[in-house]
């Protein structure tokens, strides 16, 4: 199974307390008022990433982890 993956920024310092494995997904149909990254509602805007290889690069770091939006369960493409 994969993912639309935005982006993943490893050793973050502002996507919550600690350093931590950040994971930005794409495709949102909620369209919430105030979002923070409309450019996550574009499933077009990601890269189709594996589970695993996600939980590889989550493993390798060792730190907490921030799902950010898009929404992680948006159908695939």
């Amino acid at each position: 199974m994969t993912l639309s993956v935005l982006d993943i920024i490893e050793g973050t310092s502002v996507d919550g307390p600690g350093l931590r494995t950040a994971i930005y997904f794409s495709g949102c149909n909620h369209h919430c008022e105030g979002c923070h990254n409309r450019k996550s509602w574009d499933i077009e805007a990601g890269k189709q990433v594996s589970i695993d290889d996600i939980m590889k690069i989550v493993a390798y770091n060792d730190f907490n982890v921030t799902f950010s939006g898009g929404d992680p369960f948006f159908p695939a493409r």
